[in-house]
Order: structure tokens, then sequence, then C-alpha cells
């Protein structure tokens, strides 16, 4: 995986300085390129790259040797940010690549089309915007996240250095050299805050977890690594990406008896998360996720109504429509004293509910029922209090059997159909429920 330093020049004459950042400092240069390229490019290879945007007039001032000129039209003696990145002696490539000014939308969009072409498969890219002018940087950060959904490039930093806190150009000439001092600022928590807020996203409307578990356990292994596991914020947020797997998996392979544990876990732990002194602007985030997710009752019936009402807000109907009906079975096992995990147990409630929608006499019942007939008159007293259960379940059946067989039957329905006639079913046991 190749990694590429990233950074625009400009025009100015620039003025040397140092810049700092935490415990390092890089004295007495005029660009701060040369500072971002020791702080974090020093030990990069030969595979590696460091790349310079420039317009060909920040090309001919700062990029090549004596590029400025007094009033009078003499050259002055600068010397231009190419030798003084070689003299850094970088084992990775240095390169430039010329863009427009920017002047206008054509011009906007050839920017865009440099960058991206310049970024490579899978790059982490270190990106100084210093000198990103205007529209540039926001120009910068859409390249960056286009390249990252197709060419997968991820982002290992983005720093600027804030040169203007010395004051005006006139007032940092009076100050001497070893006196000014620049920090250089850490801007990357705005990027990854904004793939939170994409990830975050996709699990709310998609019920994917994948992007935010990937970005907690990106962020917290390292800590993890350093405090051996002893970092309590950092162990949080990894119980939280777990537990958004754990619940989303149980989901999609409709692990009904875990969904109810798997959902409650997963609350606990965003409760927890949104405790901790973590990014602050995380907390909306996980609150909204909060927010969203079921919470679960004890009630077999109402937590199926929620967890299939989760599958169709996340396109997940053919999970919907076998999640609301597996709970409904579990819920009449339950409601009779029957043991809801057990396959006997279960078929008997089925077949009790066939007995009642067709009103099929004694001698007609299955082997299973007519073994247990005590069980299933009582099943069958119980269906009869509740007749809207056994409308339901029928309707259940013949719509999940159309799904599971991929519509491979005599007289398929339309898979628009699929989601409306789910919601239908969810509100209508809803409203049984209630009365």
């Amino acid at each position: 995986m190749a990694r590429t330093y990233l950074a625009f020049l400009g025009t100015n004459d620039y003025l040397p300085c140092t810049y700092c950042f935490g415990e390092e400092e890089v004295a007495g240069v005029r660009f701060v390129q040369e500072a971002t390229v020791h702080f974090f490019c020093r030990d990069w290879g030969a595979g590696d790259r460091i790349l310079i945007l420039a317009t060909p007039q920040a090309e001919e001032k700062n990029w090549r040797d004596d590029g400025h000129r007094d009033r009078d039209g003499h050259p002055l003696r600068r010397e231009g940010l190419a030798g003084r990145l070689q003299r850094l002696g970088p084992a990775a490539r240095v390169e430039r690549a010329l863009i427009p000014e920017g002047k206008d939308e054509g011009e906007i969009w050839e920017i865009f089309q440099v960058l991206y072409r310049e970024l490579g498969e899978g790059d982490r890219v270190v990106f100084d915007i210093t000198h990103a002018l205007r529209h540039i940087p926001m120009l910068a950060l859409v390249a960056l996240n286009y390249a990252k959904v197709l060419k997968q490039v991820s982002v290992a930093g983005i720093y600027y250095g804030a040169f203007e806190v010395l004051g005006p150009q006139r007032e940092v000439e009076k100050i001497p050299v070893p006196d000014r001092r620049a920090p250089i600022f850490d801007l990357t928590p705005f990027d990854t805050l904004l793939a939170w807020g994409v990830a975050v996203d996709r699990f709310l409307g998609a019920g994917e977890a994948g992007p935010v578990a990937a970005l907690a356990h990106g962020a917290v292994e390292p800590i993890l690594r350093q405090t051996q596991g002893k970092d309590a914020a950092a162990r949080a947020i990894r119980g939280l990406a777990s537990s958004l797997q754990a619940f989303t998996r149980a989901v999609a392979t409709c692990r009904g008896p875990r969904l109810r544990d798997r959902g409650a876990k997963l609350r606990q732990d965003l409760e927890a998360a949104q405790k901790l002194e973590v990014l602050p602007p995380l907390q909306p985030l996980l609150g909204r996720m909060a927010q969203r997710l079921p919470a679960f009752e004890g009630d077999w019936l109402r937590d199926g109504l929620k967890a299939a009402q989760w599958c169709l807000d996340h396109n997940l109907i053919q999970q919907g429509f076998t999640i609301l009906q597996e709970f409904l079975v579990s819920w009449v096992a339950v409601s009779n004293e029957l043991a809801y995990q057990h396959k006997a147990h279960r078929e008997l409630v089925t077949q009790a509910v066939t007995i009642a929608r067709n009103a099929l006499p004694e001698e007609e019942w299955l082997a299973n029922a007519r073994k247990h007939a005590d069980q299933t008159r009582r099943l069958l007293a119980f269906l009869g209090s509740a007749p809207w259960v056994g409308k339901i379940f029928g309707d259940l059946s013949q719509w999940r059997n159309d799904l599971n067989h991929a519509a491979f039957i005599s007289d398929p329905r339309s898979g628009e159909n699929f989601p409306k006639k789910l919601q239908d079913l969810i509100e209508t046991v809803t409203h049984h429920l209630e009365r």
C-alpha cells in the first residue's frame, strides 16, 4: 500500500519561521511543506510519493529557485521548494503536477480531475491544506472522498500550518526569525467525523453496521495496543462496534431468540459510549442511533413487531416476513405454556392454526396434533379467542413462501408489493394487540 503526500503550493514570498507539531519543530523554513514532510513522511520509502500541486505562476515563483523579484525587477535569492525538498533527502519520489488557477467552472473541474488522477489505488494520503486557497480545500476533500469509493484510498492525516497566528506579514517581518513559531493543526478528526456521519447514515438507512464497526475498530486498536487493553474509552467503543455487528448479523440471519439480547446489549453499549469523553460531535450521531434502535420489552409478539419494522425500515423484506411469523409462533406457544424453541411444540402451533383455519375434524389432524390432542384443543381455544392470528399466519405463510421460492411459483407476486404487505401485517397485528 503506497503513501502519497499531497500539498498545494502558493505564490506568496513566504517568510521563514519555525513550525511546531506537538513536541517537535522544524526551524527556519519558508515552506510549510518542508515541515509537514519532515513530520509525517520521513520514514517513507521508494514506493511512496511526495506530490506538490502548483499553478504555472506558483511553479515559477516558488517551485523553482529565485522566482520572486524586487521592486526593480531583479531576482531575489530564494531557494524554491523543489530544491528544499531534495535537501531533506526523502526516499520517496518528489513530483510536481500542474493545475489551473480555478478561475471558472471548467478549471475547477480540471483541478478535480488532476487530484483524482494523481491518487493511486489504495493510497494512504497525507494532505497539507495550508496553501489551498478559496474553494480548493473543499474540492480536494470531495476528490479524496470520491477516491475513497473508487480507488479505496484512505486519509492518514490532514494538516494546516497556521502561520497567520503570528500576525500580518509586515508585523511578522519585525519578529526575529527564531521567535516566529507557528503551530501545525491536525484536522484529521474532521475527516474522521465525516466518515462517521456517512457510516452512521448507512446504519440508519440500510442497517449496515460494517462501516461503523470498521471506523470504531480502526480508532481504538492503536490505543488498546499502546495501553495493553487498559483504556476504558477505547474498550467501550470496541464493545460498541462488536455489538453493532452482532445485532445486525442476528437480524440479517433471522436469529430470533438472540435478537432481543443483541438489541439490549447494543442499546447498553450505545448509552455507555454516549457518556465517554470522546470527540464531542460524535455524541449526536450515537444518540440518533440509540433513538432508532428497537427497545425490546420481553414480550414475544411486540418484540417481533419491532424487529419486523426494523427489517422493513432497512429493506430487509424477506427477513421481516420470516421474523414476524416466527415471533408470532413463539408468542402463541409461550401464551399456551409451550416451549417456544421445542420443534414439536412449534409444529403443534402451526398445525393448530391450520386446523382452525380449515375447520378440520380430529380424524384429519396430523400425527403430532393427534398425539397431543389436549394441547391442540387448548391451542384451538386460544386461536378461537383471537381469530385474527390464523388470518395473519396464513398471509405470512403465502407471502413468505413466494419469497423463499424466489418467485418460482405459478402465480408470483410483484416485488413492489412485498414492503407494503409487510407494513400492513405489522399494523394489523399492532392494532389487535392494542384492542
